[in-house]
């Protein structure tokens, strides 16, 4: 089974504020996309050429059992906020993985809003956003050696994102809406040593929404840097005799 968890490390300001910018221009994000596309080797774009027989051929090894914890960062109307995850599924191949997600904000997003603005109502609220999803998660992966692993997860997930409104006192108004995100990234790991190493990506949110909290965009950029641990190479290397570290 391969298994890790994914800690983020603190990013710098000047990360944060460049990913916020590319956020803000969508048309900075597809000049991004284009030039990744171009800079992919030619190897790996003769295995995207080829994905559909590719994905015929690994799906006839015997699937083993994978999984592991998820963290990233992401936007959620031009405010940054760490999310959290928890995967598990099957790895054909140590090529193609289909796994079944959940994901939520480790936190709350703060902020603060005015309704009725202009009116005799008018009133000034302090707010908080939650989002979690469940998701099926597919997952290529484009190169792995024995240290490099770089891969390419599309994810769609369906969820509810919430909106709670607060005055100075307690809780007034709630929100609900069903959000449908659809996410692709490409991100990598590269193993420092035999259970420890570093894993990091970057990807796009889309999410579909029914539009019940309008003032709140739930697109965004989503990112990672941080450290990855493979358990079962951690497992066997302090007791070498125990069966079950195969299965971590």
């Amino acid at each position: 089974m391969r298994s890790g968890k994914k800690q983020n490390t603190p990013i710098k300001n000047g990360i944060s504020k460049m990913l916020l910018i590319l956020y803000r221009k969508k048309f900075m994000v597809q000049i991004c996309i284009f030039f990744c596309t171009i800079a992919t080797p030619l190897k790996t774009q003769a295995q995207l050429y080829h994905l559909g027989d590719s994905v015929a051929y690994y799906m006839k090894f015997k699937p083993t059992l994978t999984g592991g914890f998820d963290s990233k960062n992401t936007f959620v109307t031009g405010r940054g906020v760490p999310m959290k995850g928890l995967q598990l599924g099957l790895n054909f191949g140590n090529k193609i993985s289909y796994m079944l997600g959940v994901y939520f904000l480790s936190q709350p997003i703060y902020g603060r809003t005015t309704l009725n603005k202009g009116t005799v109502n008018e009133t000034k609220y302090t707010t908080q956003v939650y989002i979690n999803y469940t998701s099926l998660i597919a997952e290529y992966s484009l190169h792995r050696s024995q240290r490099w692993n770089i891969y390419m997860p599309l994810l769609l997930g369906i969820g509810t994102a919430k909106k709670q409104y607060f005055d100075t006192v307690s809780l007034k108004i709630a929100k609900r809406s069903t959000i449908v995100p659809i996410e692709l990234s490409i991100a990598g790991n590269y193993r420092i040593w035999k259970f420890i190493g570093i894993s990091g990506g970057l990807g796009y949110r889309r999410a579909f929404s029914s539009n019940i909290i309008k003032d709140e965009d739930f697109n965004g950029i989503t990112y990672s840097l941080g450290i990855k641990i493979w358990f079962g190479d951690l497992c066997y290397l302090i007791a070498p005799q125990c069966k079950s570290c195969k299965y971590l």
